[in-house]
């Protein structure tokens, strides 16, 4: 059952999982290149004169893509990637009250869900520190970039501010061109796993620079293609948790 979910996972990233679908669909699809140039221009109007041309894609050691699909460097499509606090507060608390905040480190971080079974708390002053700099909200990615458990990654499914360690990393995806969950299902693929793993330094702990996560690549179709793509993944996803069960 693993091996088959990772097999899920390699061949939605490859296109195969919706080859059919992208065949019968393709008069609707709008090209990824149109889209892009789109948000290039967005950044343009936003920088107000200050705005940077990025240098060309390096794409020739990647593999390559399905018709209509094209690399994407993850801080063109994402409006945010920031991780948390460098520095651990000062006072932890176990219980909630009033003026504290959860404190969601990579322990915390699971494939499907943030574990709140082993949280801490922190007070209202380090939260606010930290907060305007790396503002988790529902929907965001978080990436576990430190540590044995560095590449999993899950959806926020909290309501509520909450205060993230360096450990962890936030991407807020620019909705217009990649849906949440497909940059989930991303990082926990063989290949995007090894695609920002291949970027880890240290040797006692593992780690993912947060520059170079910024700069890595990720293979991306027209959004209507990643929506049927997350859809498909979850239903086998599905099957095989009912299968375990």
């Amino acid at each position: 059952l693993k091996r088959y979910r990772q097999s899920v996972l390699k061949a939605a990233f490859e296109g195969k999982l919706t080859e059919e679908w992208r065949e019968a669909h393709k008069s609707e699809i709008e090209p990824v290149s149109v889209l892009l140039e789109r948000i290039n221009e967005e950044r343009k109007k936003k920088a107000k004169g200050k705005y940077k041309e990025l240098p060309p894609l390096d794409t020739s050691d990647l593999p390559e893509l399905p018709g209509g699909w094209m690399w994407a460097r993850l801080d063109v499509i994402c409006d945010k990637i920031q991780d948390g606090s460098h520095f651990s507060p000062k006072n932890q608390y176990k219980i909630p009250e009033k003026g504290r905040y959860l404190y969601v480190t990579a322990k915390n971080i699971k494939e499907d869900v943030i574990d709140l079974s082993n949280v801490t708390y922190v007070d209202q002053s380090f939260h606010r520190s930290i907060f305007e700099r790396c503002n988790p909200e529902k929907g965001d990615v978080l990436l576990i970039k430190d540590g044995v458990k560095t590449g999993v990654a899950t959806i926020n499914n909290l309501k509520e501010e909450f205060s993230l360690l360096s450990s962890v990393a936030l991407f807020k995806c620019n909705k217009n061109v990649l849906n949440s969950y497909y940059l989930k299902y991303f990082f926990n693929s063989p290949f995007g796993f090894k695609m920002i793993t291949g970027k880890m330094a240290g040797t006692a702990i593992k780690r993912i620079i947060l520059d170079k996560i910024r700069v890595s690549y990720i293979p991306l179709p027209s959004l209507l293609e990643q929506n049927n793509i997350v859809g498909k993944i979850e239903n086998c996803i599905s099957m095989v948790s009912e299968v375990e069960t």
